[in-house]
């Protein structure tokens, strides 16, 4: 079912989803480290999935990109499609090497562009990590001044000047530039206006529909395939109160996407985002929000939740156990941009300078309560990353975290089989 498969895939390959090695749970190889392999359909699926976006961003370079002045649509669409295809070497880049600082040579994938014939695309040895970034920095330089000076009206699906920037500051926090990520996170959330959840949008099951927080997203209606398939859908695979799902469907917990219970007791009290999972009482304040009093543990019993089942992603429509399945998903939001900016002050800027950016998010949209209690960069990164950990749960970013920041996969001592 497309990129939200894959970012679910990353997530349940990390220590921070849990769920059961089952004959209904699709991610039982990346849970269990066997979808590493060259032969593996899950590696076909990754490789696959970014080539064909790749050949769509060539295919529309090859067709617009003649002649020397591109204004209008034709820009626009030119834009996209070099911002569409760093995306897709950003993800394959970290998906098949270690990440830049310190690989810089090792080699990665190969690159294809527009200019090269069919013979010489499939003769293409692998390129190095820095040419691979070279790529994508190139790309996304060439994007934004097309897209800032052609914008189009259209809906979050659309890549915009800020979805560019936005893409630049992810790429230049892999490389350590660190002040450009900074600036380039700003600008991703001034050109599009987006501004976080706010406690109350987050205080019931959120996450399913386009929302002001939103810088882009898959824009999934009814009519889309993934939809009228029923099952094959991220909803069926991560949303624990569809009425038409792996998770609620089969009648057993098996399915049901969860945090790592020790991860989610670093959680505070007072933080809002404590109730984007049921505690050990089957209870969530979100589920009696959105629901009514009483009503967490009988939806949980209904749904049969293990503990700390997540409710983060709300149905559709927010309506109980509703089989349409069109939620949206979020592919970049204000709230990472935040978190980059944040993590990118402290390092360029001192601690202090992030710990002020950090603790304006956190106070003002998730925790009234937060204090940043770091005192040295290294605390301050761990503090960042947790807060990445929590936020970003289920959204495919987990598993690239911890490979850019050299953390060990820990599932010890918590909620895994």
């Amino acid at each position: 079912f497309g990129f939200p498969a894959l970012c679910l895939m990353y997530d349940q390959a990390g220590q921070d989803m849990v769920s059961e090695q089952h004959g209904y749970n699709w991610l039982g190889n990346q849970l269990m480290f066997k979808d590493r392999i060259k032969t593996s359909s899950y590696n076909a699926f990754i490789w696959k999935l970014h080539f064909q976006h790749i050949k769509a961003a060539n295919n529309i370079l090859k067709t617009l990109a003649t002649g020397d002045k591109l204004e209008g649509l034709s820009a626009n669409y030119v834009g996209q499609a070099l911002a569409s295809r760093a995306f897709d070497y950003l993800q394959l880049v970290q998906s098949y090497q270690f990440t830049y600082l310190g690989h810089e040579e090792e080699l990665a994938v190969p690159i294809l562009t527009e200019d090269m014939s069919e013979e010489d695309a499939m003769n293409n040895p692998l390129a190095t990590v820095a040419e691979v970034y070279e790529q994508i920095m190139t790309d996304l330089n060439t994007a934004i001044p097309y897209l800032e000076n052609n914008p189009i009206d259209g809906d979050k699906a659309q890549i915009t000047a800020a979805v560019a920037y936005g893409l630049r500051a992810r790429a230049n926090m892999l490389m350590g530039q660190y002040a450009d990520a900074a600036s380039d996170a700003a600008k991703a959330l001034e050109l599009s206006g987006a501004t976080p959840y706010s406690i109350a949008e987050v205080s019931v099951p959120s996450f399913n529909n386009d929302a002001h927080s939103w810088i882009w997203g898959a824009i999934i209606t009814t009519n889309n395939d993934v939809v009228q398939t029923g099952i094959i859908n991220w909803p069926s695979h991560l949303c624990s109160m569809t009425g038409n799902g792996y998770t609620t469907g089969v009648g057993m917990n098996v399915v049901h996407k969860r945090i790592n219970s020790t991860l989610w007791a670093r959680i505070p009290e007072t933080d809002v985002r404590k109730g984007w999972w049921v505690d050990e009482s089957f209870y969530s304040a979100n589920l009696e929000n959105a629901f009514g009093a009483g009503y967490s543990v009988p939806i949980a019993n209904a749904a049969t939740f293990a503990t700390y089942t997540n409710v983060k992603f709300g149905p559709q429509d927010n309506i109980l156990f509703n089989t349409e399945n069109s939620q949206d998903w979020p592919l970049m939001r204000a709230e990472e941009m935040m978190l980059i900016q944040a993590e990118a002050l402290g390092r360029s800027a001192g601690v202090d300078a992030g710990k002020a950016a950090l603790e304006a998010f956190v106070t003002n949209y998730r925790n009234p309560n937060y204090t940043c209690e770091a005192t040295d960069l290294d605390a301050f990164i761990d503090e960042v990353w947790f807060q990445r950990r929590v936020e970003l749960w289920g959204e495919g970013f987990s598993l690239f975290d911890v490979l850019r920041l050299k953390k060990p996969i820990i599932r010890k001592d918590a909620n895994f089989s």
